[in-house]
């Protein structure tokens, strides 16, 4: 799907969409994936409805899919938060906290570390098709991780995904407030107001701006999934880095965006 969309042959968001969505769910119903947990009864007992479940995962996997989509606008941003992901997951089964196979996980990190050095400098793209691939399989790395370890909190494994998950719903909700489709692709997200804002700061190559932008952001991710994976047990840390995290996006969003209409005035 990603391959067709990157050589403009499914040129709809909505077909896209559609697509994405049957596919996920054969995937999901090929491999058996399901989450039975999330700490609450209510949401526990809905979880027991097999089509529930398959609604629920069917979701958090296009949500997570088309986020990282999203935010996969500057060099070095989706890929430098599949690195981030990876290593602490690295660094947690080395102190044995969490039980998974270290050398099928290393390899990996090493392959999205030398994607990430080469997008660095301008000479790889993921395009829709990378971006796909990549984050379906993170996906399905994080539920099986989880479903081995049920012991973790679930929501040490959603706040390794607010970004792209709350840049969807936060874009979403920003299209329908200024009621333009939500389908449509637009230049107003947060790594691109940022990337606009250094740009005029920043008195150097736009290339190397271009890949700064990511990585400036990813360094506030290595920051605060570093406080969580001390606390990879406690629900209440994870909900609170989870809930400071939206935050910050929020009132960086918020000031970004006000800098960008004091500057287009001028």
């Amino acid at each position: 799907i990603g391959l067709f969309g990157d050589i403009n042959i499914i040129k709809s968001p909505s077909k896209r969409f559609f697509l994405q969505l049957i596919f996920i769910v054969i995937f999901i119903i090929d491999l058996n994936l399901d989450i039975n947990d999330l700490k609450i009864d209510f949401l526990n007992n809905l979880l027991n409805n097999y089509y529930f479940n398959i609604f629920f995962v069917s979701f958090c996997f296009l949500v997570f899919l088309n986020g990282t989509n999203f935010i996969d606008g500057n060099n070095c941003l989706s890929l430098g938060y599949f690195v981030v992901i990876l290593f602490f997951l690295l660094n947690l089964i080395d102190n044995q906290i969490i039980i998974f196979e270290k050398k099928f996980l290393y390899e990996f990190f090493i392959a999205i570390v030398v994607l990430l050095i080469f997008n660095f400098f301008n000479k790889v793209y993921l395009g829709d098709n990378g971006i796909y691939l990549i984050t379906i399989f993170i996906g399905y790395l994080l539920v099986d991780i989880y479903v081995k370890n049920p012991n973790l909190s679930p929501y040490f494994i959603a706040n390794l995904l607010w970004y792209p998950s709350f840049e969807i719903f936060f874009s979403v909700f920003r299209k329908f407030l200024y009621k333009k489709s939500p389908m449509k692709p637009d230049t107003s997200h947060l790594h691109q107001l940022f990337y606009s804002f250094l740009l005029k700061k920043v008195r150097i190559n736009k290339e190397i701006v271009n890949s700064l932008t990511g990585l400036i952001i990813n360094f506030y991710h290595l920051l605060i999934f570093f406080i969580s994976i001390n606390y990879t047990y406690d629900s209440k840390i994870q909900l609170t880095c989870i809930f400071i995290s939206i935050c910050v996006y929020t009132f960086c969003y918020l000031l970004l965006s006000k800098n960008k209409k004091l500057l287009s005035k001028k």
